[in-house]
């Protein structure tokens, strides 16, 4: 009898995805950077690790970002060998509060019963370290970039109407009174409109997320790949995750419009990412008025001038102040660990985009080392 390990990712045997076989549908760019941060997290937890949770202290009444430790049990709901996860799936709780169907989450985690048990929609934000405007600092000032999509908006949306929940509504629309005043009559798509009213929508956002009878939750896993300066060379130390809930990934939309309020730039121009805290301001507030989120409209009536197939950039040397802590400076999974979450021949089977940039960077690596030798 062979012992040979078949292909596979840590963890994910219980999955709708079939890692064992080769092809676009597990091994490609879109599942994968989706399973293997999920394989990563089952893995740390097996070997121990907890995570660096970033989440929302109200305790003086004015929002802030902070951190404390987290376990993969909080982080999915249950223990990962009793969870079964869905990829690219719906989370049948938000069906109360969405005009239509759910958008599709990154995982939905079940507990794997029967019948199974719906416990988080997570979504994945796998970043590498250093991002370009990091890279030429020293390393513990190194950071990534973290880009969100109108996607990750509308299920942030979701999260906190379902913290309200139903019982919640009325007191989620006080709060955005109290935040906004009469915004009925408001033309939400006027720039010009909106920008003196960014103050209003600021103080909204402070409200509910300051409101003690709601409680957070984990929303984003991200993970963090270290290489070699700015090369596509693993670190020794390369691989780690930080958790967000849902009130801080907000709370980095809340920090963007207030930037955008108080630059002193001497216009009226609304950034994407204060865009996107007016998004979520709107959705909520058409939740509780209506008792459903109109998303869709939201993101499409809402422009500004601005493409909308980006929520938000922002920049390593803005996230350093999040992300800064031993796991990011020295990542606790080292590289010639990889096997161990990258089952099998597995990693045969990835099928890496073919981009002119990445192959004249690897010519170029590779004239160099031959020169050097």
């Amino acid at each position: 009898m062979s012992d040979k390990v078949s292909p596979g990712l840590f963890g994910l045997q219980q999955s709708n995805v079939d890692f064992s076989t080769p092809g676009e549908g597990a091994w490609g760019k879109n599942k994968f950077n989706n399973a293997f941060p999920v394989a990563l997290l089952s893995y740390m937890h097996q070997m121990g690790y907890d995570f660096p949770y970033l989440e929302v202290d109200t305790n003086s009444g004015v929002p802030r970002i902070v951190r404390r430790r987290i376990d993969a049990v909080e982080v999915l709901g249950d223990l990962p060998s009793d969870c079964f996860f869905e990829f690219e799936g719906k989370f049948p709780k938000f069906d109360d509060f969405v005009d239509g169907s759910p958008n599709k989450s990154d995982v939905v985690v079940w507990r794997n019963s029967n019948p199974r048990v719906p416990l988080r929609a997570l979504e994945i934000k796998l970043t590498v370290v250093p991002d370009s405007s990091t890279v030429g600092r020293s390393r513990d000032q190194h950071a990534s970039e973290f880009v969100t999509r109108p996607l990750m908006v509308e299920l942030l949306a979701t999260n906190i109407c379902m913290a309200f929940g139903l019982t919640g509504r009325a007191r989620l629309n006080q709060l955005l009174i109290q935040g906004l005043g009469n915004p009925n009559n408001w033309d939400w798509k006027s720039r010009a409109e909106m920008f003196p009213k960014l103050s209003k929508v600021q103080k909204a956002i402070e409200l509910v997320l300051c409101d003690t009878e709601v409680v957070q939750t984990p929303m984003v896993i991200q993970p963090i790949w270290r290489t070699v300066s700015d090369s596509i060379r693993l670190d020794e130390s390369c691989f780690d995750l930080l958790v967000w809930s849902d009130f801080a990934l907000a709370m980095l939309y809340l920090r963007a419009l207030v930037t955008n309020r108080t630059s002193g730039a001497g216009d009226s121009s609304i950034a994407r990412e204060a865009r996107s805290a007016v998004w979520l301001v709107k959705m909520l507030w058409d939740y509780s008025t209506a008792g459903q989120l109109t998303m869709n409209e939201v993101i499409k009536e809402i422009a500004y001038g601005a493409q909308q197939d980006k929520a938000g950039t922002f920049a390593g040397r803005v996230m350093h102040e999040f992300m800064n802590g031993l796991e990011l400076l020295h990542p606790r999974v080292k590289r010639q660990e990889i096997e161990n979450i990258i089952l099998g021949d597995g990693i045969r089977f990835l099928s890496p985009e073919r981009r002119l940039d990445a192959s004249l960077f690897v010519e170029d690596s590779l004239r160099s080392a031959e020169s050097e030798s």
